[in-house]
């Protein structure tokens, strides 16, 4: 969206400019490095050319934008803009959870809503946002958005990107791309997270608090409009004193060949993965790969891994298992 930084906003533009072809760039990606580029025939109501939305460079804006994004999350150039101001009578941006108790070890499942039966959004083409949470007591690696069954959209009307960025804040984006608007409310994504079992080093019958806070909002129309919005955080409450049996069992998952070369192979004996993440040594997401359809067995292309040892998060409706994988040389 030419704001200076690579992220979550950026998914706004590749859902306004999705399907249009222009000229190509000439360089090597995924390289964060200015190059010329000839302007394409449209541009955004802000008069950013289209050219900007073809993150990888290659003449057409798609899905596979996103992977530009992401490799080069948060490297900035030195451009910036602002946004609108809200008010309480704006639609409501918020938090929906079942319970407001949860317990160690527990997988908790967050809806993000937009909008509800009194204001309702109006004019909705796509969000960008982060979501600030208390990082002591979630397990890293642990922070996955799922986008499935979006309001604004399915898997095939939306362009969709998330990054767990670390120090408890995770940032994610989607745009519809058919630049046509949607009013209405309902869930935007699913936010899922598990829950510490050392409750950051409290006595027992110490309840914890989990603040989960909106920060970086940006809302738009396909008329590349902000929309209003007001926000408030949500607190959450974790019982060190109980356990939870929101759990998936690393059993029913099986992973061959272990070490792997160039393609592991995921054996799903229930046909219950929705996603998963893998993560090196460090705790840095790797990569991702989400998965719509129902199938019980899953082939992860591992050739551009290098060498070592490797965390696979497992995301599954009921919950997450983690598995470790070794990549040989």
């Amino acid at each position: 969206n030419y704001d200076g930084i690579a992220n979550n906003q950026d998914v706004l533009s590749i859902g306004l400019a999705f399907g249009e072809t222009g000229p190509t760039r000439s360089f090597n990606f995924p390289t964060w490095v200015g190059v010329p580029g000839t302007d394409w025939t449209n541009s955004f109501a802000s008069g950013v050319n289209h050219k900007h939305a073809d993150c990888d460079g290659n003449g057409s804006i798609n899905g596979d934008d996103t992977l530009a994004i992401s490799i080069n999350y948060n490297n900035i150039h030195p451009i910036n803009f602002g946004g609108p101001s809200n008010s309480p009578l704006d639609p409501p941006l918020y938090f929906e959870i079942p319970q407001d108790t949860i317990y160690p070890n527990q997988t908790v499942a967050v809806d993000i809503y937009y909008g509800d039966m009194s204001i309702q959004a109006t004019d909705f083409y796509g969000m960008a946002l982060t979501v600030n949470y208390d990082q002591n007591n979630v397990v890293p690696g642990s922070v996955s958005i799922d986008f499935s069954d979006s309001w604004l959209g399915g898997p095939t009307e939306t362009v969709s990107l998330y990054k767990d960025v670390g120090n408890g804040a995770v940032d994610l984006g989607i745009a519809r791309n058919d630049q046509m608007d949607v009013s209405g409310y309902g869930k935007v994504a699913t936010m899922y997270f598990v829950i510490e079992d050392n409750i950051d080093g409290l006595l027992p019958l110490d309840p914890v608090p989990l603040n989960l806070i909106f920060s970086n909002v940006t809302i738009i129309s396909a008329q590349e409009q902000e929309l209003p919005f007001v926000s408030t955080p949500y607190v959450l409450t974790i019982d060190p004193n109980s356990t939870s049996v929101h759990t998936v069992h690393p059993e029913e998952f099986a992973l061959f060949p272990n070490p792997v070369l160039n393609q592991l192979i995921i054996e799903d004996t229930k046909g219950q993965l929705t996603h998963l993440s893998i993560h090196n040594v460090l705790g840095q997401e790797i990569l991702t790969q989400r998965f719509i359809s129902t199938t019980f067995e899953h082939k992860i292309n591992t050739a551009s891994l290098p060498s070592g040892q490797y965390l696979l998060v497992l995301h599954t409706k009921e919950g997450i298992a983690t598995k470790k994988f070794i990549k040989s040389k």
